[in-house]
């Protein structure tokens, strides 16, 4: 782990609690299992002074290899510290454990996990949203109908926690996508939950060569990200594949696609006396 936040002593209530990693992690082992959140009965927050009080909403960006996640309760309580654990479960694309280890969660004498402390801000209030991120903030991409994750991350004014502002919670928040220019990309507005509310991570497809951005809005405030399709190839073994090379191949206005495949005959292969 080479970054964590909030890692202060006057975190927003609203907080989003998270974590940098050096390389890939495996996303099945973020789990509530090796990502736990206590808050403490004392100000020692040793072992034996932690109330457990769950984590929710776990979500990894593969791009800039960072976990980030919520209380269950969805908001701290004013003035209280806590601890983060992140045990040894978690690995690697690899395989790998968790290295750089500094808990005893368990109590059996060795290290098992990384641990930090917060605190949090005394006054009750919610921060509010003053910057909007959108990730991964520069994107090439060179396949039409290419998908790609982007999501929001929401910050508060800067402060003492964060010169660049601390993560906020923002799972009651409406967001609103759009691309500036569709012919270059799309990108989706869905609401997963049915909650009325649009979800603050969506899916932009490529759809022609361009420059484009793709925006990100709530609260009015509106976060933007560079996007960018790329054709000119010759041949198809130029094209990228992330699966093999005869999966892809160039069209006609030089952009590489993915291959048309059968996903279904009728009649079905081997049927006799059909009419």
């Amino acid at each position: 782990i080479i970054n964590q936040f909030p890692n202060c002593s006057s975190a927003c209530i609203n907080a989003a609690v998270g974590a940098g990693f050096d390389q890939d992690i495996s996303e099945s082992s973020l789990n509530s299992s090796n990502i736990q959140l206590f808050e403490c009965n004392d100000e020692s927050c040793g072992r034996d002074a932690l109330n457990s009080i769950g984590v929710k909403s776990i979500e990894y960006n593969s791009v800039d290899f960072e976990v980030m996640f919520l209380p269950a309760s969805n908001l701290f309580r004013a003035g209280a510290k806590y601890r983060v654990v992140m045990r040894n479960g978690i690995r690697n694309v690899s395989g790998r454990q968790l290295e750089g280890l500094n808990f005893d969660s368990n109590g059996d004498g060795s290290l098992d996990s990384f641990s930090w402390l917060f605190t949090v801000s005394g006054d009750g209030n919610l921060c509010a949203i003053a910057a909007m991120e959108v990730k991964p903030n520069q994107y090439e991409s060179f396949l039409i109908g290419e998908e790609v994750d982007h999501f929001s991350i929401a910050r508060s004014s800067p402060d003492e926690c964060n010169a660049n502002g601390q993560r906020l919670n923002t799972d009651t928040y409406d967001f609103s996508w759009a691309t500036g220019n569709q012919s270059v990309a799309t990108v989706t507005n869905t609401d997963a939950n049915e909650d009325g509310r649009g979800d603050r991570a969506q899916i932009t497809t490529s759809e022609g060569q361009g420059v484009t951005n793709i925006n990100s809005s709530t609260e009015g405030v509106t976060g933007t990200a560079d996007y960018t399709v790329t054709c000119g190839f010759e041949s198809d073994n130029q094209c990228p594949s992330p699966a093999t090379l005869q999966s892809h191949g160039v069209g006609s206005d030089s952009c590489c696609y993915m291959r048309p495949t059968v996903e279904s005959i009728n009649p079905a292969n081997g049927t006799n006396e059909v009419c």
